[in-house]
C-alpha cells in the first residue's frame, strides 16, 4: 500500500481526476476489507442474520467515505497537531470502517445479545458463563443458523433479525402464543447443539 498524505488525498478529491480517484479507491479497499475481517473476528455475533457479502460491505463503507463530497475522508489529518506517519490513512480508514459497520449492524448486535440471553436461560449446567464467555465459545454462529431447518430459520429471522414482538409474530405465522413459546424453546435447544461445546 503506497503512502497517501493528507495533501495528496485532498488534491485528488478537489481535482476529481478519474485516474487519481481510482488509485485512491484501490488504496481504500484493502483497509476496509481488513477492518471488516477484524471486526467480525472480534464480534462474531455481528455476522448472524441475513447474508451480506464482503463486496456489499466494502461498497457500503466506500459510499460512506465518499458521500457528501467525501466529508468523512476530508477529516483525515484535519487537526492542527496531526503529524503524518506511514500507514496513517490505512489506520484512519480501518477505524471508520469498524464504526460504519458496527452502526449498520447495531440492530443485529442487539438481536444477538437477546439470543445470548435466551440461550443462557436454557443452560442450567456448569457450562453457563457471562455473555462474553458464551460468545467466546462460539464455533461459527452463521453455520449454526444455516444448519437449522427452513421453518426454524424463518422463526429465527422473525425473532432475532426483524425483532417482531410475540403478538406480531403470532399474527404473521397464524399461531397461538403457546405454540410460539414451544417453537422458540425448540429453536433454542437446536441452536444450543451447535453453539455449545
Amino acid at each position: 500500500m503506497s503512502d497517501w498524505t493528507r495533501e495528496r488525498l485532498v488534491r485528488a478529491l478537489d481535482r476529481r481526476d478519474p485516474a487519481e480517484l481510482q488509485a485512491l479507491v484501490i488504496e481504500l479497499e484493502q483497509p476496509v476489507v481488513a477492518a471488516r475481517a477484524l471486526l467480525f473476528h472480534k464480534k462474531p455475533w455481528l455476522r448472524v442474520g441475513p447474508e451480506r457479502s464482503k463486496e456489499d460491505d466494502v461498497q457500503t463503507v466506500l459510499t460512506y467515505l465518499f458521500n457528501r463530497d467525501a466529508r468523512v475522508l476530508r477529516k483525515f489529518g484535519d487537526t492542527p497537531d496531526f503529524v503524518h506517519k506511514e500507514g496513517a490513512l490505512r489506520r484512519f480508514v480501518m477505524g471508520v470502517t469498524m464504526l460504519c459497520l458496527q452502526k449498520m449492524c447495531r440492530k443485529r448486535a442487539l438481536a444477538w445479545e437477546l439470543l445470548e440471553e435466551d440461550m443462557a436461560s436454557t443452560d442450567h449446567g456448569d457450562n453457563a458463563g457471562s455473555g462474553i464467555d458464551v460468545l467466546d465459545r462460539l464455533m461459527d454462529a452463521k453455520r449454526a443458523v444455516d444448519a437449522l431447518s427452513p421453518s426454524d430459520q424463518e422463526l429465527f429471522g422473525l425473532i432475532y433479525d426483524k425483532q417482531l414482538s410475540q403478538d406480531e409474530l403470532c399474527e404473521r405465522l397464524g399461531i397461538s402464543p403457546q405454540t410460539y413459546q414451544q417453537r422458540k424453546s425448540r429453536l433454542l435447544r437446536r441452536l444450543a447443539q451447535f453453539l455449545r461445546p
